[in-house]
């Protein structure tokens, strides 16, 4: 009857997960590093890209990740300071580097030995506010996707010698619901719902006025990238089935926000999702979204940082000394100017898995100081049962739910439980846990008293000895 009444609460559990299985880790966000600049204010110590002294970098923004030629690029954007190019110009940066955990090792394209070289498109201004957007490599061909007229017009520019010099291409791509841009490869075998007859495509998921719109979404064929013509726009759903129109006034979003403006997205292959990135005003912080399909529909927002509950603010984001004098990694003579985040960009294929733990990485600006800096943020795929590996084949050892808001069940075919101990992940013992039931071919781990994270259960079944990974969520 125990192990009757043990199975209808797995399945009720993970029946009621089920239309949400992905989980953001409370506490997980953190900063790596600070990308640009020669001082980290916060670590007080010299950064392991000293780009001031290097190129005359001494603050810029942005950052945004793209593959090309077995590199990353990462386009920065509004250096402050007049090195000989006039202010506000972009450079662009690139790393053969693809473990982000620890840092990442950037070297900047040059004009000089120790100056970098802007990003310079013939035919539109590029000041304040003017910046790339995104970049795509396509037949060995670098594009990158650029602001213009004040961030009120976005233009497309093309590489022929991996981010050397840049020509215009297309010099409207949109002054509408497309200034920022966020684009991502896709292919018709997996999904048959996209517009046109082309096989490999390309989705553009964009937002118009400056922090003020909603996400829309556009799709054409990867070959037809220079067209300006040939676009699909997501215009609303017969069914499940998207609509798609040639017109972009039919576009509506696929994201009904009215805060949107520096976005991100990408397919996650360990989450299995498309996942959508952006910076909000309210709820303040770094908002993500889940879907199956780049067009949707898309979960409700997630934020992954608020500036408070994440130790951004009196960390590495300036709090006004107004207010409290928690920090001192303002800018010269900011100290009573506020410090902000915005610009999350992904590195879309720099994610990592471990059992059910996803951990993304991107970039983040902050206004105050200015800089851009790499950041982290873990998920928990939910999983239904976890079953013990197979050189226990025989004495099989399975634990759900995984995550969990406190009870975690076990079975197991024979024998007694001895012991199971409580261990945070980083290795540090906490209790041995008592097992209620483990007489018979099931227990109870009560972690409802300890706060949201990851822990391990080391425990003793017969003579085998295993630790399980157990998420604690709220």
């Amino acid at each position: 009857m125990k192990n009757i009444l043990l199975i209808i609460l797995c399945i009720v559990w993970n029946q009621a997960l089920a239309a949400q299985s992905i989980y953001y880790l409370p506490g997980s966000t953190q900063k790596i590093d600070q990308l640009v600049g020669d001082f980290d204010r916060e670590k007080q110590i010299s950064v392991a890209n000293p780009t001031d002294a290097n190129y005359q970098i001494w603050g810029t923004d942005l950052g945004i990740p793209f593959t090309h030629q077995g590199k990353t690029y990462l386009l920065f954007g509004d250096i402050p300071v007049d090195v000989g190019f006039g202010k506000d110009r972009d450079p662009i940066a690139f790393t053969e580097d693809t473990d982000p955990s620890d840092g990442l090792d950037l070297q900047f394209i040059t004009s000089a030995p120790g100056l970098y070289k802007p990003i310079t498109i013939t035919g539109i201004s590029q000041g304040a506010f003017e910046v790339p957007l995104d970049g795509i490599s396509l037949e060995n061909t670098m594009y990158i996707y650029h602001s213009t007229d004040g961030m009120n017009r976005s233009v497309l520019a093309k590489s022929m010698d991996d981010g050397q010099s840049f020509t215009l291409v297309e010099e409207n791509i949109s002054v509408d619901h497309f200034i920022n841009i966020s684009i991502n490869k896709i292919n018709r075998t997996e999904y048959p719902n996209l517009p046109g007859n082309f096989e490999d495509g390309l989705v553009i998921l964009g937002t118009g006025a400056y922090r003020e719109s909603a996400i829309y979404l556009y799709s054409q064929a990867q070959n037809s990238i220079e067209n300006n013509q040939s676009r699909y726009f997501f215009a609303g759903w017969d069914g499940d089935l998207p609509i798609w129109s040639s017109n972009e006034t039919d576009a509506i979003p696929v994201i009904d926000i009215d805060c949107g403006g520096e976005l991100s997205t990408a397919y996650n292959p360990y989450l299995e999702k498309w996942m959508v990135l952006y910076n909000c005003g309210t709820p303040r912080g770094i908002q993500c979204h889940f879907s199956d399909q780049p067009w949707g529909p898309y979960t409700e927002a997630i934020t992954i940082l608020e500036p408070w509950n994440d130790d951004a603010y009196c960390h590495y984001i300036h709090t006004s000394w107004d207010f409290m004098e928690c920090d001192e990694v303002h800018d010269p003579g900011r100290e009573n100017e506020w410090g902000g985040e915005y610009g999350p960009y992904l590195f879309k294929e720099m994610s990592t898995m471990d059992d059910s733990l996803v951990t993304i990485y991107y970039t983040l600006s902050t206004w105050n100081p200015y800089t851009s800096i790499l950041m982290k943020s873990t998920f928990v795929k939910q999983s239904a049962v976890h079953t013990e590996d197979s050189s226990l084949t025989n004495n099989n050892i399975q634990y759900s739910p995984n995550p969990t808001t406190g009870i975690v069940y076990l079975t197991w075919p024979e024998g007694n439980f001895q012991q199971a101990d409580l261990y945070h992940s980083s290795g540090q013992f906490i209790t041995t846990l008592p097992l209620s039931n483990k007489s018979s071919q099931s227990a109870q781990i009560d972690l409802s008293n300890y706060p949201t994270g990851v822990y391990l259960v080391k425990i003793r079944y017969k003579e085998y000895h295993k630790t399980l990974k157990v998420v604690r969520m709220d």
